[in-house]
C-alpha cells in the first residue's frame, strides 16, 4: 500500500493566500481609489469653501458661447467668455467645461451656458484675474464614491482573489 501524500498546509487553508505581487498591486488600486477621493471629495470641495468664505460673489453675463469637439479621441467641450460688473469696472474672463451633448458644427450652445445667460462666479478681491465658479457639491461627491469605489473595489479582487494554479484538479497518475 503507498501512502498518498499529505497536503501542504497552503493548500487546505480555507483562504488561499495571495502572492505578494497581488498584494502590491492590491494597494495600487486602493492608492489611485485614496487619491480619487481625496481630489474629488476633499481638496475640491475646500477650494470651493475658501472661494465662497474669502472672495466676492458676483452675477456675470455669458458674452460668447461656443461648442468645440476635442478631435478623435476628446469629447465636446463648452468655451465660454463672461462679463462680471466689478467696482473697478468691467472685466471679462474665459472658462471652458466638458459637455456629454453632441452638437452640430454651427448650432448655437443652449442651456447654462447659451448667450445672454448669468452664472455665479467668486472673484479674489486681492487679485481680480482669479475667478472660481461654484461647484456642484452632489456632483463631486457622486465622482469620489464611483470612482474611487470603483478602484477600491479592483483592490478587493486583487486582494480576495484565488490563485488559478491552485483551483486545478491534481494530474492523475
Amino acid at each position: 500500500m503507498s501512502k498518498s501524500p499529505s497536503p501542504s498546509p497552503e493548500k487546505t487553508s480555507p483562504i488561499p493566500e495571495t502572492p505578494k505581487a497581488g498584494r502590491w498591486s492590491c494597494l495600487v488600486w486602493f492608492g489611485i481609489a485614496a487619491l480619487i477621493i481625496y481630489y474629488f471629495g476633499f481638496q475640491a470641495a475646500e477650494e470651493d469653501a475658501h472661494a465662497k468664505a474669502n472672495w466676492d460673489y458676483y452675477e456675470a453675463t455669458i458674452t460668447q458661447s461656443e461648442a468645440r469637439h476635442g478631435g478623435l479621441e476628446g469629447g465636446w467641450a463648452i468655451h465660454y467668455s463672461f462679463q462680471v460688473d466689478l467696482p473697478s469696472g468691467a472685466r471679462s474672463y474665459t472658462d471652458s467645461q466638458s459637455s456629454s451633448k453632441g452638437y452640430d458644427k454651427d448650432e448655437p450652445v443652449e442651456g447654462q451656458f447659451a448667450i445672454g445667460n448669468t452664472l455665479p462666479v467668486y472673484i479674489n478681491p486681492d487679485n481680480p484675474t482669479q475667478f472660481h465658479r461654484p461647484l456642484s457639491q452632489s456632483g463631486l461627491r457622486w465622482i469620489a464614491i464611483l470612482g474611487g469605489g470603483f478602484f477600491g473595489l479592483i483592490g478587493l479582487s486583487v486582494l480576495f482573489s484565488e490563485d488559478k494554479k491552485e483551483l486545478q484538479p491534481p494530474a492523475a497518475d
